[in-house]
């Protein structure tokens, strides 16, 4: 007998909070990324080779990179809400 992990389910015992969790997640990684700042060490090599079978364009032996706070007081999760449409 196989044992297969399906952490969401399959079929009629699809888990209920999948679209949830998957909102959470959008949700954060986009106010994460107005917080954060990434920049690419000097470590990474300038010619950077890239994956031939892939439709995203990735970097062969992966990227080395820096993530740093913003500290620029005019991104606060205040202003990330402002910016939304009326009503939505």
């Amino acid at each position: 007998m196989s044992i297969l992990l399906v952490p969401w389910g399959i079929g009629p015992r699809f888990c209920l909070g999948y679209n949830l969790a998957l909102a959470e997640m959008k949700t954060f990684l986009a106010l994460f990324v107005t917080k954060v700042d990434f920049d690419l060490t000097n470590t990474t090599p300038d010619n950077v080779e890239w994956k031939k079978m892939s439709i995203i364009p990735k970097p062969k032996d992966g990227a080395l990179i820096t993530v740093k706070s913003i500290s620029d007081p005019s991104i606060t999760p205040a202003a990330v809400e402002s910016k939304s449409p009326v009503g939505v």
